[in-house]
């Protein structure tokens, strides 16, 4: 019931996977094949709160993370489905030992053409109304940035490559790779041999242990990111997307009167054995903080929670 050749095997049906499978495609290559043990967005990516930002302190990232704004907002044109792009704006916060490197990181966005701002605290009110922002603090903003719907950004992907010339095998686990004098000749799969001379591994952090099985040691650690849901009761607002390093958190908020709120990335954790849930105490303590920054969020309820 598979074929038993590809050109190339992408190992993980996650956002990295599918968008690899569908580049594989259009660019030409005869017979790609996505492996996913379970189902597409199994991992981080459908847990993700998919915020679409441009600000990062590392060139490559900025230029990735606004080329990649550009193949969300034309998704429909490349793919046939929407990826549920919102433009929200983003609002990065910065406290007084930041500001010397948040100017510097949006002169040089600019510079590569992003779309961003420094905004004082009276320029906040305008661009992005409902925060308090202190005297001491700087903010950045991005109007074009916001968020994409996970779920549909992997299925137009794998869609799209399927109607070329790729294939999607859901619920089938790659055991390994079969590498003969320092080539990759074959993948094993729950449902056997697949010869390949390409494999491709996206499998986010399942990464190290999968490439440590075939003698490659690859330096990567994994996190613990915990996202709470608030639910935006009692008329509350929707707010710009939210990047604040004084109180360590992101939010953002959909139209379905939910703010996802991301916190925590230093607890470092294996995705055998991490803990998927997220404490009440913390639950308590990031609405708070989401409160402080956003008066009107302090009526807003705590919603659930997962890591």
């Amino acid at each position: 019931d598979m074929d038993e050749t590809a050109d190339a095997v992408v190992i993980g049906g996650g956002v990295m996977g599918c968008s690899i499978l569908y580049n594989l495609a259009a660019k030409g290559v005869e017979r790609p094949v996505l492996f996913e043990r379970g189902g597409l967005g199994a991992g981080s990516s459908g847990r993700s709160q998919a915020i679409l930002r441009m600000h990062y302190s590392n060139e490559v990232t900025t230029r990735m993370a606004w080329q990649s704004l550009d193949a969300f907002k034309h998704f429909e044109e490349i793919t046939g489905l929407s990826s549920g792009y919102v433009k929200t704006g983003y609002l990065l916060i910065a406290g007084p030992e930041d500001r010397s490197a948040l100017f510097e990181n949006v002169a040089a966005q600019q510079r590569m053409g992003v779309s961003t701002e420094v905004l004082t605290a009276e320029d906040v009110e305008e661009a992005a109304p409902g925060f308090f922002i202190r005297d001491s603090e700087m903010c950045a903003f991005e109007s074009e940035s916001g968020y994409v719907d996970p779920y549909a950004v992997m299925r137009g992907y794998a869609q799209c490559a399927q109607s070329m010339r790729a294939t999607v095998h859901m619920g089938v686990g790659v055991e390994g790779v079969e590498v003969i004098g320092g080539a990759v000749k074959s993948v094993f799969t729950s449902r056997g041999r697949v010869s390949t001379p390409v494999v491709i591994v996206a499998t986010g952090p399942w990464s190290r242990t999968f490439l440590e099985k075939i003698g490659l040691d690859v330096p990567l650690e994994t996190v613990r990111h915990q996202v709470v849901a608030l639910e935006r009761t009692e008329g509350i607002p929707r707010h710009s997307t939210v990047g604040d390093l004084v109180n360590s958190f992101s939010a953002r908020s959909d139209e379905g009167g939910q703010t996802l709120v991301g916190i925590g990335e230093t607890e470092i954790a294996t995705p055998e054995d991490y803990d998927e849930g997220i404490g009440v105490g913390v639950a308590m303590e990031v609405a708070a903080a989401v409160a402080s920054r956003m008066p009107a969020m302090s009526r807003a309820r705590i919603g659930q929670g997962w890591s």
